[in-house]
């Protein structure tokens, strides 16, 4: 497996970058002068979901996707 990376395979995503590979994608993180708006954009993000679904639903789907994220590891 190489591990050059091809510059024409990675795409701006919301001011991070991600790296379309054969494998999969990988999340590069964003330049650190753009984290604190890309937190602040997250944490509306996630309060509108809350909103929308319920804190009960929204804690379920958490919790189911941290499950599936350990299963990954």
């Amino acid at each position: 497996m190489s591990t050059q990376i091809d510059q024409k395979n990675i795409r701006p995503v919301h001011g991070a970058k991600r790296l379309l590979s054969d494998s999969g994608i990988m999340i590069v993180p964003p330049p650190e002068n753009l984290r604190p708006l890309i937190d602040q954009e997250m944490r509306k993000i996630r309060l509108d979901l809350m909103e929308k679904m319920g804190q009960e639903a929204y804690g379920e789907r958490i919790r189911q996707a941290n499950e599936e994220f350990e299963l990954l590891r």
